[in-house]
């Protein structure tokens, strides 16, 4: 066991560790120390009290700083593999009489931190944390860890804030092209929730409702009469859309396999995410989940959660499946 490890009874909470300050401040001490003893010089044993004295201080000084620190972290709404993350930390210092420095924000297991230069007593900070994810899928959430080497920097010392669940990681995004649908089409009446459809006649103007569209306020009207108007349009047919990922590989177990699996993965995500936004109705197929075509955001969410926990599967690569009406096919090729 380190050494730092087996003195974490006397810092019950922190975790412990030197840098190369402590190091080069024990060279010190020891060649002052010897000098001192040597020569009987008075300046010396004063240099050599100040500099352990100075040692002490800043000990109780960082641990008294961290002992009152308080952190948590706020994550966006859609993670996405591969994607810049910015994650909110809020640090709070309730200390009565001194404020925090130079305390540093990272997520644990995580690349990129942030660094709060003052936290005055009694008061809180926010700082952005940038950090990415390599792969989609469904992780714990990271804890935030705090750490504190001011004033003087021989030790860091950290402070671990557990966060509770999981943390939905969606695909990568990718500059996907159009999918080629293939199949009869079947013309279905689409209805939403409370939702209409773009570009059909506009039946009616009334006043916004949560929900609504963005893009469907009538400008004019909303000038005119003070509030937000809102055009109402027909529904419309439409197509019968599907996107089916074939799960099937040969080997799962290949890295090689599972990456293309990924880039696969992350190609119908991305299409899915265009033609959605684009205000057509999709559906996902996934053997044996089908997902049944529909639009909104809560619809796309439904559509990214399955595609970030799908695993390749050993099996004979080919649509497990029929479907009627259009659709696109995704699939590693024989090779995999």
């Amino acid at each position: 066991m380190p050494w730092p490890a087996a003195l974490e009874w006397r810092f019950p909470g922190f975790a412990l560790a030197p840098t190369r300050g402590f190091w080069w401040f024990l060279l010190w001490v020891g060649l002052v120390g010897l000098a001192a003893l040597n020569t009987g010089n008075n300046a010396l044993y004063m240099l050599l009290a100040i500099s352990l004295g100075a040692f002490v201080a800043s000990g109780v000084l960082s641990r008294h700083s961290l002992g009152h620190l308080r952190a948590e972290a706020t994550w966006p709404a859609e993670v996405w593999a591969g994607a810049a993350t910015r994650v909110t930390v809020a640090v709070t210092n309730n200390s009565p009489w001194l404020p925090a420095w130079a305390v540093v924000c990272r997520l644990e297991g995580l690349p990129g931190g942030t660094v709060l230069p003052m936290i005055p007593p009694r008061q809180a900070a926010q700082g952005v944390v940038v950090t990415r994810f390599s792969r989609r899928g469904l992780y714990p959430r990271p804890a935030l860890v705090v750490e504190v080497r001011a004033p003087l920097g021989f030790f860091v010392k950290a402070l671990r804030f557990s966060s509770e669940g999981d943390l939905l990681v969606y695909p990568q995004l990718v500059a996907a092209g159009v999918p080629r649908f293939v199949g009869t089409p079947q013309g279905t009446r689409e209805l939403g929730a409370g939702k209409t459809q773009r570009g059909g006649e506009v039946e009616l103007l009334r006043e916004f409702r949560p929900g609504d569209d963005v893009r469907d306020v009538h400008w004019k009207q909303t000038a005119r009469q003070g509030r937000v108007i809102v055009m109402e349009r027909k529904d419309r047919e439409r197509h019968l859309r599907f996107l089916v990922l074939d799960p099937h590989v040969r080997d799962p177990d290949n890295p090689t396999t599972r990456q293309r699996f990924d880039d696969l993965v992350a190609e119908v995500a991305s299409v899915a995410r265009k033609l959605i936004q684009q205000g057509h109705a999709v559906g996902l197929v996934v053997h044996p989940t089908v997902v049944p075509p529909a639009w909104g955001i809560e619809h796309l969410r439904q559509i990214l959660t399955l595609l970030a926990l799908v695993e390749p599967r050993r099996g004979v690569v080919g649509v497990p499946f029929s479907l009627q009406g259009e659709h696109a096919v995704y699939r590693l090729g024989e090779s995999s």
